[in-house]
């Protein structure tokens, strides 16, 4: 701790490896510091390597009113020298807010770009770890099984509107490929390009920046330029290539950090509620109010596992759910589907040709500059089709219980909750043990994975509390009904709701009790609702595991198994019904273009968002809603959610971003340690 203490506060902490990395930005540096852009203190120390310290670290001064560093790693990722283990330790020892990996990378189309040009990763795509498997006719296959991890919102934004300004070398943003090879093969390169479409070049170092960023909270991007192709050639005039691609590398990065607004450091970190804009500052507010007075309802989607690294092992969201379904077919969703395609919103004659190089082969990536995650918010709704269209095929090559237990075998892997699982488990658990009114809340949720019950057994570890959990059934004999599975004297109990000997109206078990005062339910005890079902927590039995994922399941929920039951609400108690229709209501994990999520809102709460919604009540007289978006929805849905009678507020927020924020400021306004939703741990119990 004494060693800590004798570095400097730091804002940004910039990354090379090589040699020729190096000395371009203390260069560029060098060459800003002689025009009066950089400021040093007195008596400046350009390098700074104190013992107990493992890193040698070059001093900048102030860019843009940012202190900014500089260490220099070995080459990949891995090893004592490697990017990983450099980067975490710059991080432990400057505790800066942001982390820019500077440097040269490799191109992967000579004809499409230049030697020179700068990538920016929106998105980085570990490469090393693979599933090498035989597909059904026989053939080799290989499948990613590394992260796609986006880059850092808010440092994206920045690089994003620097570009706009930037007149020297081109520019372009998109996916990284990383690995640790040293990659000079132009079939293994093409091989890559075929595992990770759309990748505009490639690295060694990328996937320690990540990793060691994201583990630390800390915002994160890489920044590099091609200084080959990756394809045999990599020793033609390969001393120009790379100064001319270091230098291009290093200019735009110093360019960016003087346009300011770097300069946040820790009080970024450990303050975020002091740059919460005026907008958020309400929300949150009002969030507060709401949860404080039992009034909350969360209600998650796939969208919040976010960001999984291999080292955090989170649940899956809907692309990796599809990358797992295909190791199942050989076949490729077009051909599942056939032609034409009802999936891209452009006619055949407004598309640009890829037959003439044209920069965009999509108008959909013309917004991939404005909107960081878009890429994430497109990818889901593509996994969504993909999904349907291969739990479907599977069903008809197999049967629906071959679907079933392979679905049941992916979500009890070992996987470990998310943090917004974890930060609204920790939330109950320390509003009970601070006494408040009403600790505990209604959590409704159209994921399949046990993050969310692994993370109340975590929080709720060594107290009396339990939790409830209804989830629906997608086959067999109570198709189209619930089950409540709850605690009843240390035993685990499961009770399927609304068989013929026991209407719905007259089930009575869940943990929600009459409220006078204001005619909302009690939560006695924190519910997960598991519209879609999914896995059961500490089942000893995987068949009790039922997942609503296949177009004939979706059917179900509009019509009922029978064909008699078209409402979902009346499949459910009425107790809780009511409180979906009353209570405010926090969408997180949606795109606000969801159609799946206007269907099952109207079908589970007709009342509140449905055609039978009660047209009497003004805007005003009806519980508030807000869904957290991160992309950008088009008018159709801002009328839809806004300015119809549902009243749902969008709040533009990068997921990462929310979280974080909503921590902060919980912590601060309702005295509360949420410390353990930080805590992403493994967990076994099933």
């Amino acid at each position: 701790m004494a060693t800590k203490k004798l570095l400097p506060h730091v804002d940004v902490l910039l990354v090379t490896v090589t040699e020729v990395e190096a000395s371009a930005v203390i260069k560029e540096v060098n060459n800003q510091i002689s025009q009066g852009q950089i400021q040093r203190e007195p008596n400046h120390n350009d390098t700074w390597h104190i013992p107990n310290i493992n890193n040698t670290y070059h001093d900048f001064g102030y860019i843009g009113g940012a202190r900014t560093f500089m260490v220099q790693s070995g080459m990949g990722s891995g090893g004592p020298s490697g990017s990983t283990l450099t980067i975490h330790e710059a991080i432990k020892e400057l505790s800066p807010s942001a982390v820019i990996m500077v440097g040269i990378a490799f191109g992967v189309n000579k004809y499409n770009q230049n030697i020179g040009e700068i990538l920016v990763s929106q998105q980085l795509q570990a490469y090393e770890l693979q599933r090498l498997g035989t597909a059904p006719n026989g053939e080799s296959s290989t499948i990613l099984r590394g992260d796609c991890s986006s880059a850092s919102p808010k440092l994206l934004e920045k690089f994003t509107a620097s570009s706009h300004k930037w007149n020297k070398s081109s520019v372009k943003f998109g996916k990284v490929l990383s690995g640790d090879k040293l990659v000079d093969n132009q079939d293994f390169r093409d091989q890559l390009l075929k595992l990770a479409q759309e990748s505009i070049g490639g690295d060694m170092e990328g996937t320690g920046l990540y990793a060691s960023a994201f583990r630390s909270q800390v915002h994160w991007i890489l920044v590099k330029a091609i200084c080959d192709w990756a394809d045999g050639q990599k020793d033609v005039n390969k001393d120009e290539y790379q100064q001319k691609a270091a230098q291009n590398a290093a200019e735009f990065v110093i360019y960016t950090l003087l346009q300011g607004g770097f300069d946040s450091g820790k009080k970024h970190k450990n303050n975020s509620h002091s740059n919460l804009s005026s907008a958020l500052k309400e929300h949150f507010k009002e969030v507060t109010e709401s949860i404080r007075n039992g009034r909350l309802v969360f209600f998650l989607g796939s969208g919040i596992n976010f960001s999984n690294t291999p080292n955090d092992n989170l649940p899956p969201n809907d692309i990796q759910i599809a990358e797992e379904l295909h190791e199942s077919s050989s076949f490729k969703t077009k051909e599942l589907i056939g032609l034409p395609c009802d999936v891209c919103p452009y006619k055949l004659k407004d598309r640009p040709d890829d037959r003439k190089r044209q920069t965009s082969l999509c108008p959909i990536k013309k917004d991939l500059a404005n909107f960081p995650h878009l890429q994430y918010e497109q990818d889901l709704v593509v996994a969504k089709v993909d999904i349907r269209c291969l739990s479907q095929y599977i069903i008809t090559d197999t049967n629906a219980s071959g679907l079933m237990d392979k679905l049941s075998r992916y979500f009890r892997r070992n996987y470990s909750p998310n943090k917004f699982q974890y930060l609204f488990a920790s939330l109950a658990a320390s509003m009970e043990k601070k006494q408040y009114k009403f600790p505990y809340q209604l959590i409704a949720t159209t994921n399949y994975d046990l993050g969310l019950e692994c993370a109340f057994e975590k929080a709720f570890d060594g107290s009396q509390t339990t939790f409830d959990v209804v989830s629906y059934i997608a086959e067999g004999d109570d198709c189209s009904r619930f089950k409540h599975i709850f605690s009843e004297n240390g035993n685990r109990k499961v009770e399927v709701i609304g068989r013929p000997e026991q209407p719905t109206n007259q089930y009575e078990k869940l943990p929600l009790a009459e409220n006078l005062s204001n005619n909302l339910p009690t939560v006695e005890r924190p519910i997960i609702l598991k519209l879609f079902g999914g896995a059961l927590h500490n089942s000893p039995n995987p068949g009790e595991d039922s997942f609503a994922i296949a177009p004939t399941h979706l059917l179900n929920y509009m019509i009922g198994k029978d064909g008699k039951k078209p409402i979902l609400s009346e499949l459910l108690p009425q107790k809780l019904i009511q409180r979906l229709n009353q209570s405010d209501i926090l969408f997180i994990g949606f795109s606000a273009n969801d159609s799946d999520l206007q269907m099952l809102l109207s079908r589970v709460c007709p009342g509140r968002f449905g055609i039978a919604m009660d047209t009497s009540k003004s805007k005003n007289g009806t519980p508030k809603a807000w869904l957290i978006h991160q992309s950008s929805p088009g008018q159709l849905s801002n009328k839809y959610f806004s300015e119809h009678k549902w009243a749902v507020e969008l709040v533009e927020c990068p997921y990462e971003d929310y979280v974080n924020k909503l921590q902060a400021h919980l912590e601060k306004v309702l005295n509360l340690d949420l410390s353990n939703c930080s805590a992403h741990r493994n967990y076994n119990k099933r």
